[in-house]
């Protein structure tokens, strides 16, 4: 379980996170929603330990992130793995070649595999996702919505514990939303993993939520389940999940 309680982070004179209090339940899918801007990837930094709160604890499995030297720090990092907004693909990279980078180079180390043995592993973490036959393609030659399951790949091949997503259907259609949406459910299930999404997309928010958490003004101010997100009278959820422009939250905060 990662737990968040009492977190305050500021850079110069702004105040991104202002007490945020989180729980994080293992084995369940937890969505972050909020505008833009509100310190939404500032906390998952947190969650990993690549932000320093200036107040507050950060805790995983009872233990704080504080309170753990360099060699624990890196211990417990690889128990994560990150899905960033735009796959973060090497484009010098075939396919197949990114999705095992996190073995070749897990620790920061170079690890040297047969490279029968990673093409493989490859290939059988692409079918998890969906994708055949792309191992020997550069990320030039993918889709949106292929580089983003080819990255999701990379997150899984090294049998995280929790998966942190940055916007995962961002740029894409509907439908392929909806395919990434699936993923993450399904993948979350059959690996046991325990999933962290930030996300703009409400649709998504709706498909793969265990637990919807509002971020505004450096507080969480919502946290529940899909029903109670949709049936909450709070004046600042229900504008930013009805698409309002008038509101509490004001235009270009």
């Amino acid at each position: 379980m990662i737990e968040v309680k009492g977190l305050y982070k500021r850079f110069h004179d702004k105040e991104v996170l202002n007490g945020v209090d989180l729980s994080i339940e293992e084995g369940k899918i937890t969505t972050i929603i909020g505008q833009s801007g509100c310190g939404k990837s500032v906390l998952l930094k947190h969650i990993v330990g690549l932000h320093r709160p200036d107040k507050g604890t950060v805790t995983i499995d009872d233990v704080s992130l504080a309170d753990m030297d360099d060699d624990a720090l890196r211990a417990c990092r690889t128990q994560f793995s990150y899905l960033f907004q735009g796959g973060a693909l090497f484009d010098s990279l075939s396919v197949w070649e990114n999705v095992v980078f996190p073995l070749v180079w897990a620790g920061g180390h170079h690890h040297h595999y047969e490279k029968d043995m990673l093409q493989e592993k490859a290939r059988q973490t692409l079918e998890l996702v969906g994708m055949h036959h792309v191992e020997n393609m550069k990320p030039s030659e993918l889709s949106g919505g292929m580089k983003k399951r080819a990255a999701l790949a990379r997150a899984i091949v090294h049998n995280p514990r929790y998966i942190l997503y940055d916007e995962p259907t961002t740029g894409l259609d509907p439908v392929m939303s909806a395919v990434i949406d699936d993923l993450i459910r399904r993948l979350n299930t059959e690996l046991g993993l325990t999933s962290v999404v930030v996300t703009h997309d409400m649709q998504s928010v709706s498909h793969v939520s265990d637990q919807v958490c509002m971020l505004y003004d450096g507080r969480i101010v919502f946290k529940g389940s899909v029903p109670e997100m949709n049936q909450n009278s709070n004046p600042i959820l229900k504008q930013f999940i009805k698409r309002k422009n008038k509101g509490p939250i004001l235009f270009g905060r």
